[in-house]
């Protein structure tokens, strides 16, 4: 499907640097959803009907460290570590928890968190010593995962100082992976193909250092979403082009699309286009589905603008 950069992608134990960059589709390929005739003004999620949501066959969603479940203002719930113990494979219960976060915290992301999941990076789950979640999995496939991670203080360990590598059973997602700021939200997204009736997430720290892990969700991903493939990918960005952000609460897969704008090297040279949401047509039969990107991410567009300069040749992004 156009709009997909794909890069390098995770080797079986090993780590190489796939990533997966969709972007807001013009609207006049092959098999795209069109706007049809009718009012091109601005819209907000309050304006129209929610997208409806995929309903994932497997949908494990852990909110680690909290000793209660944690309900988003997407309307999903996250287990807490008791609900959840029967996934996780440990000798150690330690925990760490802040009663809330300064929303100037900054984020490095392969993606990026949304405002809503900032309840998720309150608890983490810390592991001295290698550590298991053991997850069924009833549908084999593709499947999300997402991982969070904000090194919360502690007395006794430093999150700051903790070096450890993640593997989703032999795929290396993070390898002597680290957060340096102790402002930073990190938000790791993945698309992982699972051929088997279970699923392995391993945290095993490096050295005498040690794990955490805020939260993990594990979904499965609809069929088709993008080419049958056996590797894993990583998600760069969701970009909403000419749109303004997408909050999980208002995306059919909970994901997260930013703005475009503060990627564009010439944002004078674009021109925003956009229509209402619910006009959006998506073909019967076509690749598009609303899976792949919801009505509000085709509902707007970049267009060449006059630039007022006199070479007019020039790109976008």
């Amino acid at each position: 499907m156009g709009g997909k950069d794909k890069r390098l992608l995770l080797n079986a134990r090993a780590l190489s640097s796939l990533h997966l960059l969709l972007l807001s589709l013009f609207l006049f390929s092959s098999g795209i959803p069109c706007i049809a005739q009718g009012d091109n003004s601005s819209f907000s999620s309050s304006s129209f009907p929610l997208p409806p949501k995929y309903i994932p066959p497997d949908n494990y969603l852990i909110n680690c460290g909290s000793p209660v479940n944690t309900l988003l203002d997407d309307g999903r719930t996250f287990m807490s570590d008791p609900e959840s113990s029967s996934f996780l494979s440990t000798d150690e219960n330690i925990s760490t928890s802040v009663d809330s976060i300064s929303l100037s915290s900054s984020s490095s992301s392969s993606s990026s968190p949304s405002v809503d999941s900032l309840p998720l990076y309150l608890t983490a789950r810390i592991f001295q010593h290698e550590s298991t979640y053991e997850f069924p999995i009833f549908k084999p496939g593709r499947h999300w995962l997402r991982l969070y991670f904000h090194p919360l203080p502690n007395q006794k360990y430093n999150l700051l100082t903790a070096v450890f590598s993640v593997t989703a059973d032999t795929t290396v997602v993070l390898n002597q992976f680290s957060v340096e700021n102790n402002t930073t939200m990190v938000f790791k997204e993945y698309l992982i193909n699972i051929s088997s009736n279970g699923l392995s997430i391993k945290f095993s720290p490096i050295g005498n250092s040690f794990a955490f892990i805020n939260a993990i969700e594990l979904i499965s991903a609809p069929d088709g979403l993008i080419p049958d493939s056996s590797n894993a990918l990583e998600v760069s960005y969701w970009l909403n082009v000419g749109g303004p952000i997408i909050t999980p609460q208002n995306d059919t897969l909970w994901r997260t699309w930013l703005p475009d704008t503060q990627f564009m090297e010439f944002p004078e040279g674009a021109k925003d286009v956009s229509g209402a949401p619910n006009i959006i047509k998506y073909s019967a039969g076509g690749e598009a589905t609303p899976f792949i990107a919801p009505n509000w991410v085709y509902a707007t567009a970049e267009e060449m603008a006059d630039p007022g300069v006199a070479d007019a040749n020039f790109n976008l992004t």
